[in-house]
């Protein structure tokens, strides 16, 4: 008879939702995590990965279920995993995260659905977007804790090995509750967080950038990064998706990285309709909003386009770094 493990991932800090998630609550009062674990009821055992206030979130956790903390939870998502694949017994873990309190039981009964071997690797996708819960067969565990690293969950080992897609959108939309969203928007764009499906367009944008940029910066003559790299990469936080509003078509990005330098690049067929502009003020007009007085931002000499584009928006070259190889790099500055 075959033995699974529900497995709750409950361990980050929450910090664009404002606070640990493993100690958020739904508007009646019930707990992210008693849900999560609910909706796990039919397996053998449940195991909950604290990290982040443990203590605190430990309290919340329903008596059928166990707890272990994952002590180097800051180092990202996969020692979270790589600790519940640790404490895992049976044949099979279930893992789910504990910021999804819109799951239904249906999506977990139906990813958990038979046949389940040692070998099995399933995952729940909504829309053909992949989402969670996400079931592993014992004889992956070993080296699909040895893939994990920094903030990647398992998405890159899972498309490797074969995944069985499991389409689950009839039953929920699988969104994530990660707090208040970064969302700007203009007369004709929106900026919003990144999304795994959003990997398609950054790859294009790998793919049509000028031959002078770095090579690690483009898509190498073996392929690589794929369109499954850059999904389980994830993508900057700080860094905004933008979408026509009109149409819904994404076209780029744009915001700021940690180093409050400002970055953006667009699909080659919306260059020219000012949108890397339009783009740019939204991000400038929040930072100053946020109490940023100072902005850089990176621009090789041969870029004319963006140096207009940054220009136009108050720019001014404050320092050239020499690179023959590559094209002399302009760092430009602006005081907001």
């Amino acid at each position: 008879m075959t033995s699974i493990t529900g497995l709750v991932l409950a361990a980050g800090a929450g910090t664009r939702a404002g606070g640990p998630k493993a100690l958020s609550r739904m508007p009646d009062g019930t707990p992210w995590i008693e849900h999560a674990v609910r909706i796990l009821d039919g397996c053998d055992r449940i195991v909950v990965v604290l990290g982040a206030d443990a203590e605190k979130a430990r309290a919340l956790v329903p008596a059928q279920a166990e707890v272990v903390v994952a002590s180097d939870w800051e180092a990202g998502m996969s020692r979270s995993l790589r600790r519940g694949i640790s404490a895992a017994t049976g044949d099979a873990i279930l893992v789910t995260l504990v910021d999804l309190p819109g799951l239904p039981a249906s999506v977990v009964h139906r990813v958990a659905a038979a046949p389940v071997t040692r070998a099995t690797l399933k995952q729940a996708v909504f829309g053909g977007r992949p989402g969670h819960p996400v079931l592993i067969g014992s004889d992956h565990w070993v080296a699909l804790s040895d893939s994990l690293s920094g903030d990647a969950g398992a998405r890159h080992y899972l498309l490797e090995n074969g995944v069985n897609e499991v389409e689950c959108g009839d039953l929920a939309d699988g969104l994530d509750l990660d707090g208040p969203q970064p969302t700007l928007e203009t007369d004709r764009l929106l900026l919003r967080s990144w999304r795994p499906t959003d990997a398609v367009v950054i790859h294009d944008l790998w793919t049509e950038r000028d031959a002078r940029v770095p090579p690690h910066r483009r898509i190498d003559p073996d392929g690589h990064p794929t369109v499954a790299d850059l999904e389980a990469r994830g993508f900057a936080e700080g860094l905004l998706i933008i979408e026509h509003r009109s149409t819904g078509e994404v076209i780029g990005y744009c915001g700021l990285t940690d180093s409050l330098e400002l970055a953006y690049e667009l699909l080659r067929r919306f260059w020219g309709h000012g949108y890397a502009t339009e783009a740019a003020r939204a991000v400038i007009d929040r930072a100053r909003e946020s109490g940023i007085v100072r902005l850089e931002a990176g621009v090789r000499d041969w870029n004319v386009a963006s140096q207009r584009v940054l220009t136009k928006l108050g720019f001014e070259v404050e320092r050239v770094d020499a690179d023959e190889l590559y094209g002399d790099s302009l760092l430009m500055a602006k005081r907001l």
